[in-house]
């Protein structure tokens, strides 16, 4: 009887997480953590993926116990454990590759994701090599879970996103294009398919 209440217990608590488990953390401002779904417009997709993402804002805080942040992933966002992460960085400005240096890059990559169950995690914005990878995942249609973790007060439209947010709308249109706004905030990169999004002072990028 016992394990039976044990087992009804963790059913629950995993039913809450997939359904509210933004509302266990929070924002710098300490109210509950903003969630939702982009849906990228204005550019077009090599392949068939829908251009959507998930997207959640989370106080730098909350990355210091980042056991409860992968919680979040796994039981939120529903992905499978990955039996590898890829991290990929590199500096938040314009890249310039040859042709056949992105399609070997593209080509590798593509290969090592489609043989692991991986996770590749970047910055998450659309310069530099983070949009370089994201490129390279929509030209080799590969389905692996691309990860941005980008400071919220740097993300062009994050103010749009929060004011989506609190109307209680869980899609909002994201506008792909250009890569910077004039007062300095970046793009999201439109091929990745999650976003953590981290909320801190701004300077402390």
């Amino acid at each position: 009887a016992e394990a039976i209440h044990i087992q009804k217990i963790w059913r629950a608590r995993n039913l809450l997480l997939r359904r509210y488990a933004p509302l266990f953390f929070r924002t710098r401002s300490r109210k509950f953590a903003s969630f939702g779904t982009l849906q990228f417009t204005g550019m077009e997709w090599r392949s068939a993926r829908k251009p959507r993402a998930e997207w959640v804002r989370l106080a730098s805080e909350e990355f210091d116990a980042p056991q409860r942040v992968l919680l979040l992933i796994e039981r939120f966002w529903r992905l499978r454990a990955p039996s590898l992460i890829i991290s990929v960085t590199g500096a938040a400005k314009a890249l310039k590759v040859s042709d056949r240096l992105a399609k070997t890059f593209g080509q590798g990559l593509s290969n090592v994701l489609k043989s692991t169950e991986a996770w590749v995690i970047t910055s998450g914005t659309d310069v530099g090599v983070m949009a370089l990878v994201g490129s390279a995942m929509d030209e080799y249609s590969v389905s692996a879970p691309l990860i941005g973790i980008a400071p919220w007060n740097v993300v062009r439209g994050a103010r749009d996103m929060q004011a989506a947010h609190d109307r209680g709308e869980a899609l909002s249109v994201y506008e792909s294009g250009e890569s910077s706004a004039p007062d300095g905030r970046v793009a999201l990169e439109p091929h990745h398919s999650y976003f953590l999004l981290v909320d801190q002072p701004r300077g402390d990028e």
